[in-house]
C-alpha cells in the first residue's frame, strides 16, 4: 500500500492527479482500515531500488503511475528529490492522522 500512496503523491506533484483524485485515493485507504507506517520508508533506499530496477529494464524505469482514476502512464524519469518529497508528504499525512485518533 505504501508504494501506491508514494506513486499517488508523485503523480499529484506532476499534475497527473487532481487534489480531488488524490484525496479520493487516500480516503479509500482510510475506508479500508489501512494505517500505513511511512516511518519505515527510506528515500535513499527507494531511489537505489529504482536505479537497480532500471538496470534490469534496459535503462528505463517503466514505473506505472496513475493518470486520473482508472488510467495510468509509465514514467522513466523519477528522481530522488521526487521520492524524498513524496515520503515526507506521506509521513506528514500519517502523523496528522495519528494525532486525530
Amino acid at each position: 500500500m505504501l508504494d501506491i500512496l508514494i506513486s499517488t503523491l508523485i503523480a499529484r506533484s506532476r499534475h497527473l492527479l487532481t487534489d480531488e483524485e488524490t484525496t479520493r485515493i487516500f480516503r479509500l485507504t482510510e475506508m479500508l482500515g489501512i494505517s500505513p507506517d511511512a516511518s519505515i520508508l527510506d528515500p535513499c533506499l527507494l531511489h537505489a531500488s529504482l536505479t537497480e530496477r532500471t538496470y534490469h529494464r534496459n535503462g528505463l524505469q517503466r514505473v506505472p503511475m496513475p493518470r486520473g482514476i482508472g488510467d495510468c502512464v509509465f514514467l522513466n524519469d523519477i528522481n530522488a528529490d521526487e521520492i524524498e518529497s513524496a515520503v515526507k508528504t506521506l509521513e506528514d499525512w500519517t502523523a496528522i492522522k495519528h494525532e486525530i485518533i
